[in-house]
This record gives C-alpha cells, structure tokens and sequence, in this order.
C-alpha cells in the first residue's frame, strides 16, 4: 500500500480530480457515451474494461511536425475531423497513461481538455443544452 501511496502523491491534484469524478448531471450524462466504463479506475490494480474503451476511444490527434507545415496543418486538421467523427459524445475522463507507458498523467489532463474543447465546438447546440443548466 505504501507504494501506491507514492504513486498518488507523484499525481497531480487536478488529475486525481479528474481520475475520480464520475459524471452525476443529467444534462451532461445524456451526451455522454452509455457504454463509458461504469468501474471506478483505482491506481495499481487491473483495469481491463478502462484499456479496452482506452484502445477503442483513442486520445484526440496531435499536431505533428514533419518539416512541411502545410502538409502537417492539413493533416492535423483532417486528423480532427475524423476524430470528431468517431467520437460524437461528451468526452469524459481516460487515464489512456495507464495503457501506454510512452504518456502521462499530464498528458491524459492535455488529451482531456483537449477533448472538450473540440466536442463543444462541434457540438454548439448540446453545448448550449449543458450551459444553459449549470447557472
């Protein structure tokens, strides 16, 4: 127990935040994916139906620089859109660093946000539906 003590301690606050919240608003939830893994993520312990959904739900793309910038904007921005494509609901927390040992807690935090942002842009009308009952 005590290294996973450390563990935790090494993650940011934000992250724990994240790991841990488990969407509870109706207005949220019925954007959210029904097929979403409903088992609590707990650090140093087997989360098999988190890094199936991980492998099937892929972090947002990244811009990659391969010395063409044209290339890599056009590439980034079609990268985008499938990714929007694919994934059409609200986006919610996957600690993808857990499965890939190459990322991290704060990538998951950057992949997260990221996330959201382009959902809320190609969602402005069930962002509006969201907004409009959190006041």
């Amino acid at each position: 127990m005590g290294q996973l003590d450390n563990q935790e301690k090494g993650l940011s606050k934000k992250y724990l935040e994240l790991l841990n919240k488990k969407e509870s608003n109706e207005n949220i939830l019925k954007y959210c994916d029904p097929n979403f893994p409903k088992n609590e993520v707990v650090l140093g312990v087997d989360n098999t139906e988190m890094a199936d959904y991980a492998k099937t739900h892929l972090p947002v793309p990244i811009l990659q620089n391969s010395g063409n910038p044209e290339f890599d904007k056009a590439k980034y921005e079609s990268d985008l859109f499938e990714w929007g494509r694919l994934n059409t609901y609200y986006p919610q927390f996957i600690p993808y660093h857990l499965f890939d040992r190459l990322l991290t807690p704060e990538d998951d935090i950057k992949f997260y946000e990221a996330a959201v942002k382009i959902w809320i842009a190609n969602n402005p009308e069930k962002f509006e539906d969201i907004s409009s009952f959190e006041n």
